[in-house]
């Protein structure tokens, strides 16, 4: 993805939940997740409107509620990585040595992003950046974050 992720992602969710209400179909939030991941991976994260636990390609949505105590730090290089790209190359992937790719708890929750592998292959220094935020000692977990696979996040207690 781009730049413009948000917005890219969100008009698709904007339509969805405005023709809902438009034409007054009374669609269940289920059935707008459904079709909301025909459109693509990432929209139905937007239709959720609420943090959440994406599994699958991004379509498959586990609303979340986060203790207002963390603080999320989002380290976005000046590149992009397409999406379908780095679902292309998983297969293919393999783990860098010095990398950790292995699931990290933090508040309660399990954190791990299976598209790294490919993704840190490629552009070295996303790995490097995530090791690092895992090397300070406020960062609970660090990793590939989410459906935008060209940013590192690393999730901190509020202190």
């Amino acid at each position: 993805m781009g730049r413009d992720w948000a917005g890219a992602a969100a008009m698709p969710r904007a339509r969805c939940s405005g023709l809902n209400e438009l034409f007054e179909t009374r669609l269940a939030s289920k059935t707008l997740l459904e079709l909301a991941a025909k459109i693509g991976s990432d929209v139905p994260f937007f239709i959720a409107r609420s943090s959440a636990v994406c599994r699958g390609r991004g379509e498959l949505v586990e609303p979340l509620k986060l203790s207002p105590g963390f603080r999320l730090l989002l380290l976005k290089p000046e590149f992009g990585v397409p999406t379908p790209w780095a679902y292309g190359k998983w297969k293919e992937s393999r783990e860098l040595p010095g990398i950790h790719y292995g699931e990290q708890e933090f508040g309660g929750r399990r954190f791990v992003n299976d598209l790294e592998r490919p993704v840190f292959e490629k552009y070295l220094v996303l790995g490097h950046l995530k090791m690092w935020l895992r090397e300070q000692p406020e960062v609970g977990v660090a990793l590939l974050f989410g459906i935008w696979v060209d940013c590192v996040c690393g999730i901190a207690r509020r202190s």
